[in-house]
């Protein structure tokens, strides 16, 4: 990656090439919704959003899996790939016609309870992170659905976190480039780069960046264009900017910022974390408090707060910004909801008026 100003990108990139991007997306987009089946769920749904009436549909059932608790899509949208956080965990990957899902294969992680899955920008590779266990997995899916053996790395080690932190949480596996990933563990409070060699070989690039003691890392994301990288802190209800050196592939941190109020008390765990596609605002959920934290990316890449958002619902875990930018739909977990709200001009959101009932709604994915 190549590091650019924030201020030149903004006003080159996105005034010449996004407007045209973004006039050509679709005004009707289709998503699926991973969920935990512990109560009246049976796997993966479907619901859909009409950007120029606002409104959510409910499409039904897609496929039933056991905990289908988080997906990843592959580029042109035909494969889908879904971890069944389990004891001795799965991940399952289903072929998408435009209609229906139909699973093609199944494959062991290594690992246990796995509660992420993301592939690589060339399609070769999945990579999926296993919380209980504290390792993450490197899987080859083949052409025919299937899958070759998992390759894995074992974290060790413990946090400050006498109760969360017993031993290493792999909580995220997010691909860099198309042999690059970083892993974010929450039980060791580091992110930790790997590559793959041979096509087969896993290694370490370096020990990775070793974040505030009892942070807890839980997801990433990449600024648009520059090198930047932001972690949820779940623990400590922070996000952690760090700039990310290309060659080395090594971390620094920047800043640490509340995702919270400064007269809130009680509890709360911060989750996911997403920015707009032009690269001005970055917004988190928090459950517990049960909003969306809106920032303001700033040139620095440092975040500016602009407030908090109510999710209309309780425990909001996954979220999805549509690829236009203009929307954004929270699943609230303990609500059993899913709520639409726009995106202002100055980042702020407000309530479409649409929402709709799913059970136990933890992750949404477009296709």
């Amino acid at each position: 990656m190549i590091r650019y100003p924030l201020s030149v990108v903004f006003l080159v990139l996105f005034s010449v090439f996004t407007q045209l991007l973004f006039s050509c997306q679709p005004e009707k987009h289709q998503l699926l919704i991973g969920t935990y089946t512990s109560g009246e769920s049976e796997g993966i749904y479907l619901c859909s959003f009409d950007e120029r009436n606002e409104e959510l549909l409910f499409e039904g059932l897609m496929a039933k899996a056991e905990n289908p608790s988080y997906l990843t899509v592959s580029e042109h949208g035909e494969r889908i790939f879904a971890v069944n956080e389990i004891r001795e965990g799965l991940v399952t990957t289903f072929q998408w016609d435009g209609t229906q899902l139909k699973q093609t294969g199944t494959s062991p992680v290594e690992g246990d309870h796995p509660c992420y899955v993301d592939i690589s920008p060339d399609q070769r590779y999945i990579a999926v992170a296993n919380y209980t266990s504290g390792n993450f997995s490197v899987i080859r899916p083949n052409e025919n659905g299937s899958m070759e053996a998992p390759v894995s790395w074992q974290h060790t080690g413990r946090g400050v976190d006498s109760m969360r932190q017993k031993g290493p949480h792999a909580h995220c596996a997010k691909w860099l480039d198309e042999n690059s990933l970083l892993i974010a563990d929450l039980g060791i409070d580091q992110i930790i780069p790997y590559r793959i060699e041979q096509e087969t070989r896993i290694v370490k690039v370096n020990d990775g960046i070793k974040m505030n003691a009892g942070c807890g890392p839980r997801h990433i994301v990449f600024h648009p264009f520059g090198d930047l990288v932001y972690a949820t802190c779940e623990l400590s209800n922070e996000v952690a900017v760090m700039e990310l050196d290309p060659e080395g592939l090594k971390l620094t941190t920047v800043q640490y910022i509340s995702t919270l109020p400064e007269d809130f008390i009680g509890v709360n765990t911060n989750a996911d974390l997403h920015i707009t596609p032009d690269g001005k605002y970055l917004y988190v959920s928090n459950r517990g408090h049960n909003s969306i934290a809106a920032f303001r990316i700033m040139d620095s890449g440092k975040l500016e707060p602009l407030g908090h958002f109510s999710t209309r619902g309780e425990k909001p875990r996954n979220f999805i910004i549509l690829p236009g930018g203009k929307h954004l739909l929270v699943a609230n977990q303990d609500s059993n909801n899913i709520v639409a709200f726009r995106i202002m001009k100055d980042g702020s959101l407000e309530f479409t008026g649409s929402e709709i009932a799913v059970s136990s709604p933890v992750c949404l994915k477009s296709l």
